[in-house]
Order: C-alpha cells, then structure tokens, then sequence
C-alpha cells in the first residue's frame, strides 16, 4: 500500500505536496579544492586606459569605455572571451574617465558623470545590439570618483563623488523605463572615493572614502524610504579601498589608504548587526587594488600600491570566507594600480589597463584561471523560503523563481532573481496568483509561462506570463482544467502542452491535456492520455513528440505505463511500459536521443527508489541500468555541457539527502559526488550559462521549507561559452 497522505484543505497544503516521512539525515558539506592558479596574457586594449570602465554584458562580451590616456578618451571596446580577442565598438558622446557603468535590467548599459574638462553631470546609454551610444537625461549634479548601485526595484542609485565642491553628500535615482533621474535623501557627510554595496535585503551599505580628510564613517541607503542613516564606523579609517559582498551576506572591505600609508587591515560588516568586525590581515598592504569573486566563494585581491609614491604592485592573493585566511596567489605579469577586474561568465577573471609605476596609462590586459575540482559552495539564501516552486533560466542568464510553498506550508506568489554574475537573489514583482506545485516553461520569445498549480482555494486553471525586460507577469487565457503536479512541455513549433495532475484537493487525477498558443494567448483541448496521472515525467524528444511515463495514480497507485504524443496528430499511443512503476522521478534526454528516468517512489520499496532505465524512441524500449549510489525521489537531474547527468537530492520519504551522483553515459555508471551542503528535496536545478547548477530551496528533513541555495562547479571544466548577439 501506498503511504502518501490525502490531502487536506488550506493549512495542511504542505501535507498535500510531500510524502510521509520517516528521519531526517544529516547533511555532509564538503570543502573546495583549489588547484594551481596562474596569470595569462591577453591581446591588449586598443589603447592604454587607466580610470576606464568595464561592464560584463548580458551576452557574455566585456565593455571596457572611456578613461584617460593624456586625457579624457571616448572610445569604447568589447573583449570576447570565447575567442580572446578585443574589438571597437561605438565611440562615448563625451570623453570621460573616473565614471560609472552600470548593466540595467534592459540589457543596456548607463554611464554617468566622471571627469571631461571638469566634472561632468551627462549619462549615456549603450545598447549591445546596435553597438551605439545615446545620451539621456543629465544627472542634477555633475560628480566624479561617485558610485553607482543597481536597486532591485530596476532603478540606479548615484552617490556623492566630487563635482563643483570638493566632495557630494547628494544622491539621485536614475529611472530606466523613463530615462529620467529624480532626487532622493541626502548622505549625513559628504564623500567621494568611497565603496557601495547592496546588501541582501536591498539596502545599500556606503563606507569610507574622502572629505577634507579620509572617513571611517559607513551609512546606509533604504530605497523604501529613500533615506540614510548611520551605522557603527569602521575600526580604519580608508580611501581607495574595495568591498565585495561575500556569499554569506557579508561585506568584506580591504586595505585602502589611511592618511599617506597603505592599509592591510580588512573588516566585515554584518548587516544582520550594523556592525563591524576584524577580519584576518592582507600579506601586503595595498590601496588602489581590484577584488573580484570567484566562483567558488573566495575572494582575489590583485595589484594597487603600497604607498602614495604610486609604486605599483603586481602581487595577488586569495581569502577563503570558510576560513578566514589568505594565501598568496601568483604574482600579475604586469604590475598595476587604478586597474579594473572583471570576473568572466566561465570563472577567469580579466585584468585590464590601470598605471604602473611611472603613473602612465597601461594597454596591457591578462586574466587569472582557476582550475577547480567539484565544489558546493553557498549562494546566498532566497528572499522567500519556498519548496515545489518553478525555476528557469531567462535569455539574459539570470534565473527566475516563483511560487511554491513557503514557510508556513501555503503556496506563495513572491518571485525572485538570481544573478549569476553576482551571485545574489533580488526580488521582482509577485505573480497575481499564489501557486505552489505549477508549471513554468520558457517560451520562444524569452518570456515565461506560469500555469496552474494548488492555491489557497484549490487548484487552479489560470496562468500567467513573466517579461524578462519589463519584470511585470501579465495574466493570459486561463486552461480549460484547474490543475497541479502536472507536466508542461514546449513543443517545437513553440506552443506548450501540459498533461494531466491533480484537479482538486482529494488528489483525483485528471487524463486531459491541452495546448497553449502564445501569438493567441488561448488553451485548445487535445487528445486525452488513455491512463489518468499525476506527478508523472514529460519530455520532449529530438523527433518533436512527447514521452509522458510513470506517475500516480487517483489511489496513490505509482505507475509504470508509458504514452508518446504525437503534435501532428493531436493523439497520444501506448509505448512499452517501465521496468519499474515510479512517481515524483526524473526524465532527461541525452545527447544520443535516448531518456534517462532515475529515481522516484514505487510500492516495491520502502524508500526512494535506486533503480534507473534508459528508453529509446527508436524501438519504444526500456533497458534496465546499474544502481545508483543513493535513493532518489523528489529530486533534480541536470545534463550537463559535458553531457554527463547530475542528480541531487531527493529522497523525501526518508526526510531529505544531500547525495549527488553523475551519470556516465559512454560508460553507462554512476558516480558518486561530494555531498550538498545541504539536504534537499521539492527543490530546482538550474543550468546556468557558465555551466554551473543552481540548487535552490526545497524541503528540509520532514515539513521545514528552507530559503538556501548552492551551486555545484564541475571538475576542471571550463565551459565554452556561446555568447549572444
């Protein structure tokens, strides 16, 4: 007999969504491996740039823009990073070096202020797809040496720098959907020279920099209220400093001047506090220095100088956050101050430009390559805990999540983005509809289509669509049946077919499919699944037809039968059944055509089930597989570029694992992996386009849904990039 609970209405919602449940298993993290480092020559810049901007673009391309070079330049260049190679691109309107550039949610790039013959107070816009510049509204003030922050509500927030008075205390708010910028609350103390970090809760942290004298004071930025208040000053006071917010949320400032001397001091700030604490000391003292995020957490501090004599360093090194000590990296070929970092969507990070030692712009560019072993690193919790939600990866790289259950057991409607730049979660407008359990496909036109799902009152029939430009959900034609736990699948020509689930809160199946039409926003019925099922499996096949398999059952029966659906024909035919009944497990296609279906729960064993097979659309048969090295259920599969078959996870009906396995097509095995940090199930998968796996929420042990997310790198594999044009 089967032992997954009934559902029950309103408050019992988690209940209805997960199975019962025996112990909760411990989660085993496991550690980085950091391979040998080096730095690599690169092609260099068309011209030499020092206090020039670089903006890594939607389509993986870097922006490097303007700068100086005997004096303000108005060039612009783009780095390909598949091909190592630097390339012009439409001229600035204005010269200008000491700016900001900044990647808005459009895909365009603003550039603000920074100095010409003087301070200037004019922005322009890039857009990637014409490679041409256009002026926009002027900001009130003309400032140089400011920052520059991108609020998760769209907008850009610019603050102080240094205009027609030594330092700015003003900030304004740049509009993208309007071009137009708009005051808001004015620091306590003018400053310049200073660092701006926005924290996870979408606060903005400002510290340090200079007014008459250098600061320790720090201020924070709420974009609720638009207004500053202050927070615990530094122990140092700095200038010519960085700060990174690190993957534990805090924020890690470094060295900087203090007065004529270089710091090697580093503090932390913790926002859950407002405090800042001593953290272990760089080697080598060091102001005007770069520091970027590596993927694995860790942190690079490259280049700067030691002094105000401007002796350029070409020394780096590494924290570990996990640690919280620093080792010596491999020395920069080039030694560097007032350079710029840039981490690349495949891990490098491009060093570009800056002075030497002579004080003379540089021309030069190399990048640092890490090669890495397989690692789980944090990547910074969600902002709603969520479980049975949607995930998918947007045009621009970024992934969107929305849905599912939250905390308190109800389903949710709060949506959120992940940054895989940044690795950071920012919020976006909520769907008009709590949902948990629902679909979400990607259609051809980068918006995505969220359908059906279990709500407050029931399932429900409705649906939205998600503008990855606009960030707005716009609701479209509702499906003739009120569905959850159901299957939706883009077929080729760009409609989406979704197949059968649950149509009410007794779990009664449904054997009804319909098709959506995005150019008509319209659902039509078609041939129904001569088996009624739900949480099943569904996926498209290289011939354009659909494999549904497995699932449950309206008596909690899991199910072996298996159904192909032909889009010609609008009917679905009975093809050869699994070895194995299974429900809540996973189908993905491999490179050679063939479908993988790993896991689920069955009543032939207690627990998740080890079982695996292999189906093939050209006989219509299964073939059994070996063993995998953990039960899986409720779990994720991911093909990797590699096309090897990362499963994580599951294991709901024990509570929840933390196992990771990959799968070995060419030599048909499993591989057991370095565990998750922690254990999930209910949760999403994600291939990001640098090649690494977002993992985020799901359930934890027996009934807590839990906000973490973590991100698996593959073994010494750099992924090629194919960028957008």
């Amino acid at each position: 007999m089967n032992t997954s609970p009934r559902p029950t209405p309103h408050s019992r919602l988690l209940r209805l969504l997960i199975l019962s449940l025996l112990v909760a298993l411990a989660a085993v993290p496991s550690t980085a491996l950091a391979a040998p480092d080096s730095w690599i020559s690169l092609p260099p810049l068309s011209r030499a740039r020092s206090g020039h901007s670089v903006t890594l673009l939607a389509n993986g391309l870097i922006l490097a823009a303007g700068g100086r070079d005997g004096g303000p330049l108005n060039t612009a260049e783009l780095f390909n990073p598949v091909t190592n190679t630097w390339s012009a691109t439409g001229s600035l309107n204005a010269g200008r070096s000491n700016h900001t550039a900044t990647l808005l949610g459009n895909g365009k790039v603003l550039v603000a202020g920074g100095e010409g013959t003087g301070a200037l107070n004019s922005a322009e816009l890039y857009d990637p797809a014409t490679g041409l510049w256009m002026t926009t509204a002027a900001m009130s003030a003309a400032r140089s040496g400011h920052t520059a922050t991108l609020l998760p509500n769209g907008r850009l927030l610019v603050v102080g720098g240094q205009g027609a008075s030594p330092a700015l205390a003003s900030a304004e708010l740049y509009d993208p959907a309007t071009g137009q910028w708009s005051g808001t609350g004015s620091l306590a103390g003018a400053r310049k020279m200073h660092t701006a970090t926005l924290l996870p809760n979408g606060q903005v942290l400002v510290a340090g920099g200079w007014n008459s004298s250098t600061l320790q004071s720090a201020e924070l930025y709420d974009p609720a209220t638009g207004q500053w208040r202050n927070v615990s000053a530094m122990g140092n006071k700095r200038q010519g400093h960085t700060a990174l917010l690190l993957s534990n949320g805090r924020v890690m400032v470094t060295g900087g001047l203090s007065g004529t001397s270089a710091l090697k001091s580093v503090e932390l700030f913790d926002p859950a506090t407002g405090n800042w604490t001593a953290g272990a000391a760089m080697g080598t003292a060091r102001a005007f220095h770069a520091a970027a995020l590596l993927r694995d957490g860790r942190v690079l501090i490259c280049g700067g100088t030691d002094n105000v004599s401007a002796v350029a360093l070409n020394s780096s090194e590494i924290y570990n956050p996990a640690t919280g000590t620093w080792t010596n990296a491999k020395n920069m070929l080039a030694a560097r101050r007032d350079h710029v970092a840039q981490r690349l969507l495949d891990g490098r990070v491009l060093v570009a430009g800056g002075e030497d030692n002579s004080v003379r712009p540089m021309i030069s560019a190399e990048y640092y390559d890490m090669t890495q072993a397989d690692c789980w690193k944090l990547a910074g919790n969600l902002q709603t805990a969520r479980a049975a939600h949607v995930a998918e990866r947007l045009a621009d790289g970024r992934v969107l999540v929305a849905g599912g259950m939250g905390g308190s057991g109800a389903a949710v409607r709060s949506a959120e983005l992940f940054n895989p730049v940044t690795d950071t979660w920012i919020a976006t407008s909520p769907m008009a509809t709590d949902r948990a359990s629902c679909t979400g496909t990607v259609l051809l036109n980068g918006s995505v289509l969220v359908a059906g799902g279990m709500s407050a009152s029931g399932a429900n029939k409705s649906a939205e669509i998600y503008d990855s430009v606009t960030g707005k959900w716009t609701a479209t034609g509702a499906m003739g049946t009120a569905r959850y736990n159901h299957t939706a699948t883009r077929l080729a020509d760009g409609r989406v077919l979704v197949v059968g689930g649950s149509y009410n809160l007794q779990a009664n199946v449904t054997n009804t499919a319909e098709i959506f039409d995005p150019s008509t926003g319209t659902w039509t019925v078609t041939g129904s699944l001569k088996a009624g099922r739900h949480i099943h499996a569904a996926v498209l096949l290289n011939d354009g037809r659909v494999l549904v398999c497995g699932g449950s059952d309206s008596s909690s029966n899991p199910m072996a039968s298996v159904e192909v659906f032909d889009p010609a024909t609008g009917q679905w035919a009975a093809s050869a059944a699994m070895s194995t009944a299974r429900a809540r497990h996973s189908l993905t296609v491999l490179p050679n055509g063939k479908v993988l279906a790993v896991g689920g729960f069955s009543t032939s064993q207690a627990g998740a089930l080890t079982s695996s097979e292999l189906y093939d659309p050209a006989t219509g048969n299964w073939t059994g597989l070996v063993r995998t090295c953990y039960g899986h259920d409720n779990h994720s599969a991911t093909l990797l570029p590699n096309g090897r078959v990362l499963v994580a996870g599951g294991g709901g009906r024990l509570g929840g694992i933390s196992g990771v396995e990959l799968y070995h097509p060419e030599i048909n095995t499993w591989r057991a992996l370095g565990s998750m940090l922690y254990a999930h199930w209910l949760h999403t998968a994600t291939l990001l386009v640098d090649g690494r796996v977002l993992v985020a929420g799901g359930v934890r042990g027996t009934n807590s849904v839990y906000p973490t997310s973590e991100l698996y790198v593959l073994h010494q594999v750099r992924i090629p990039l194919v960028l957008r044009p």
